[in-house]
């Protein structure tokens, strides 16, 4: 099996490297079929190994309130019952009223800000624990009938303010115990993994502090059964997960070209490195179709027009050109508490496939020249940065 060096120091902050062929011998791992089949290898970050792990992640958040669920109504019981010595046929049609629940929690609008020093979160949080009777999330947890109660389920809300459930162990007494105990507190939130949804991951679940850029994992890819397979290498050179997702490596090789091409996205991460922002979420989304007639050209356009003095017609042929193949590489976090009223700041690359540019290759070719130098090529394609764009969100 040849190693793979680095040609060159690792950046400070880095996703994958490029592939290379090896002669690494896929029997060894117990996989046949594949003979004389090309094996690529990798290196991947802790980083990139962490978004594409199946392995559960663990993070905070802050316990807000709970919903508590009802029984539904005895009458509707004492029916359940009739149903069940009809024929099966019969019991198809029959129609549940919905189960009532109840909400506790504090309005959206009123949100607990973040407290940089411990000292005054220590003593704000001894003065709750003294006025805690008062709360009317508390009291009215106390005054509820347990007798009616078919389950609790915890509430949470991240720092950038969104709500998630939280589901709890226990009998129902134990439940109310717990949510009157942790409310407005941090409590551990389990995840089944970083990758939450097509193109979503978690980010909270890193250790952006304990990375080193020169960690690294080795990540092989191969042809068998009609599609590429990928798996991660452990320490002893043995396959410690499969990638399940076929879509895993084209996330890691757009994150590592934006990064090298986005100044702001790279500065991004290196504020959490260096803990000056919290992560919450990296989105990858394909077909923005962000519509430049609508708005300014990017920067490498504009001047590439008031240089070649062109007409309507090419103007056109770019704007047409412009709206294909996009990529979005997302960063959802939270800045420094310099940053105004903690709302959630969005970091998007505009990730350009080259190809869209072939309807322009004839008739400007200088302007073609041009960009064709900006764009790097990878295993997701060659793409280059037609736009980055940085702004607060609303999350309320």
């Amino acid at each position: 099996m040849h190693d793979l060096t680095w040609p060159q120091k690792p950046a400070a902050f880095w996703i994958i490297s490029p592939g290379r062929c090896t002669d690494t011998d896929l029997n060894s791992f117990g996989i046949v079929d594949t003979q004389n089949t090309p094996v690529k290898e990798y290196l991947i970050s802790d980083f990139a190994r962490y978004l594409i792990s199946p392995d559960p992640v663990e993070f905070e958040k802050r316990l807000v309130g709970c919903e508590v669920h009802y029984h539904r109504h005895t009458a509707n019981r004492k029916r359940s019952k009739i149903w069940q010595i009809l024929p099966r046929g019969l019991q198809r049609l029959r129609k549940e009223e919905p189960q009532h629940s109840e909400l506790f929690i504090p309005p959206r609008g009123l949100r607990i800000p973040r407290l940089n020093d411990d000292n005054l979160a220590t003593h704000l949080n001894k003065l709750y624990r003294l006025l805690k009777s008062q709360d009317p999330i508390y009291q009215g947890l106390e005054d509820l009938d347990r007798s009616k109660i078919a389950d609790i389920v915890g509430i949470c809300e991240d720092l950038g303010g969104s709500r998630t459930w939280l589901r709890l162990r226990g009998s129902i007494e134990a439940k109310i115990e717990y949510i009157g105990r942790e409310i407005f507190k941090n409590v551990g939130v389990v995840l089944e993994k970083a990758h939450l949804t097509e193109g979503v991951f978690e980010l909270r679940g890193f250790n952006f502090k304990s990375h080193r850029s020169t960690d690294r994992h080795r990540l092989l890819t191969f042809f068998q059964g009609g599609r590429t397979r990928a798996c991660v290498l452990d320490s002893d050179r043995q396959i410690e997960f499969w990638l399940e997702e076929s879509p895993m490596l084209n996330y890691l090789h757009l994150l590592n070209q934006s990064i090298d091409m986005n100044p702001l996205l790279k500065d991004v991460f290196a504020q959490f490195l260096n803990g000056k922002a919290q992560p919450l979420k990296l989105l990858f989304r394909q077909n923005l179709a962000i519509d430049y007639s609508q708005i300014d050209l990017p920067t490498v356009y504009r001047q590439a027009i008031r240089d070649g003095q062109m007409g309507y017609q090419d103007r056109q042929t770019i704007l047409s050109a412009l709206i294909h193949r996009q990529w979005g590489v997302s960063v959802h976090y939270l800045p420094g508490s310099d940053a105004k009223n903690d709302q959630l700041l969005t970091n998007l690359s505009v990730m350009h496939d080259f190809r869209a540019l072939d309807s322009i290759k004839s008739h400007l070719p200088d302007l073609y020249a041009n960009i064709k130098k900006q764009a790097a090529l990878s295993d997701a394609g060659n793409f280059y940065l037609l736009d980055a764009i940085t702004g607060y969100q609303d999350v309320e």
